[in-house]
């Protein structure tokens, strides 16, 4: 699930990371908006629930949009990191398949 963050004063949504299918690494997804975090401190760790490109936030009894669709308002960053091989075993190997190092046998 998708949280409201801070990010380097700003308010970010943070999809949390999440592992790629083809490569061995996982990407974690930032909007980041022109909002001062200070600004909006109430909404910081609330969960976000998507609808197309709008992000609702429920907080206090009150119902925040947050639409990321405008260029102008958000930025997208994509972060990666690769994703460790295990160690290799006797009678087997390590292949990233799907999104997961699987056993190949030797």
């Amino acid at each position: 699930m998708d949280r409201i963050i801070e990010h380097e004063g700003k308010v970010a949504i943070d999809s949390g990371w999440h592992n790629d299918w083809n490569e061995p690494e996982q990407y974690r997804i930032l909007h980041i908006s022109k909002a001062n975090a200070d600004d909006w401190h109430d909404l910081i760790g609330s969960s976000v629930t998507w609808s197309g490109n709008t992000g609702t936030v429920r907080r206090y009894d009150r119902t925040y949009y947050l639409r990321v669709d405008d260029a102008r308002e958000w930025t997208k960053f994509i972060e990666t990191r690769p994703v460790k091989k295990p160690r290799r075993g006797k009678n087997y190997d390590w292949e990233w398949e799907r999104g997961a190092w699987r056993k190949t046998w030797r």
